[in-house]
């Protein structure tokens, strides 16, 4: 009971905070977000990490929100300098003051960079999706790519879960998760491909100047690669021995356990998007 309230409270705040946040409040949440989930990246980490890269971490991407805020301002080449930039700032650290051997020093920062790719990467496009759909697009929030994005994830997650209670028989990926079925990921591919559709067709502005096959083919994009993100953060859990990322959503864990569906296929939807559909 208390996961479904508090699924329903979450799916209204988010929806509320869409309709009436001003424009830069989405910027301020999203880098909440994304230091939460870092925080939360590197608590599930196999090698012990000193904290002050906890909040060190926080505060850098304080400094990529504001340095990259536009989304015509973020080109790949800024963000490897940022990511290798900061990769050989941390291994200078890590050997000038912690006696650790070469692999271990490799190991935590390999994490580190998986994390800036999967965790602050993934909210930054988010709020790219949010400012160029505000901005060129959608003229009402309902219209908006992120909404679209937010309900494949969501008919996709919830299909896969009924279905795959009902009707699964066959295991996805036993030794990570084993209550996921092919058949539940099948129903949810197909659930966020129809979803895009419907949206596409009858509530995204950008519907009557797109094909109807590409909105399928975005769905399909979130429907395969959505569940792949589930099974990556079902898989870091395992291995750091917790249950939960975090305790931020009474009944449903940490950041990372809500959004990992989001933060695994929003670059592919925000390209295809951007250059297909937009």
């Amino acid at each position: 009971m208390q996961r479904f309230v508090t699924a329903v409270v979450a799916i209204g705040v988010v929806l509320s905070i869409l309709w009436r946040a001003p424009f830069w409040g989405v910027w301020g949440l999203t880098a909440i977000l994304a230091s939460i989930g870092w925080w939360e990246i590197l608590r599930l980490s196999p090698s012990r990490l000193p904290h002050r890269w906890y909040w060190g971490g926080i505060v850098l991407i304080g400094g990529v929100w504001i340095w990259l805020r536009h989304p015509e301002d973020f080109v790949w080449w800024r963000w490897a300098v940022v990511v290798w930039g900061l990769w050989l700032i941390q291994m200078l650290g890590w050997w000038r003051w912690d006696s650790g051997d070469t692999r271990d020093v490799v190991l935590r920062l390999s994490w580190i960079t998986f994390g800036w790719h999967y965790v602050v990467l993934g909210f930054l496009i988010v709020w790219y999706i949010w400012a160029e759909g505000w901005r060129r697009v959608e003229p009402r929030w309902w219209y908006h790519p992120l909404i679209g994005l937010l309900l494949m994830i969501w008919v996709s997650d919830s299909l896969a879960y009924y279905i795959g209670r009902w009707q699964g028989r066959v295991r996805l990926a036993p030794a990570v998760s084993p209550n996921k079925t092919v058949e539940g990921w099948m129903a949810g591919l197909a659930g966020a491909a129809s979803m895009a559709w419907v949206w596409g067709q009858w509530w995204s502005r950008a519907g009557p100047t797109s094909q109807w096959w590409h909105w399928l083919i975005l769905g399909a994009i979130v429907g395969t690669i959505g569940p792949v993100g589930d099974l990556l953060e079902s898989s870091l859990k395992r291995r750091a021995g917790v249950k939960d990322s975090g305790n931020v959503f009474p009944g449903h864990g940490g950041v990372l356990d809500r959004f990992d569906s989001l933060l695994i296929s929003v670059p592919f939807y925000y390209l295809y998007w951007k250059w297909w559909i937009a």
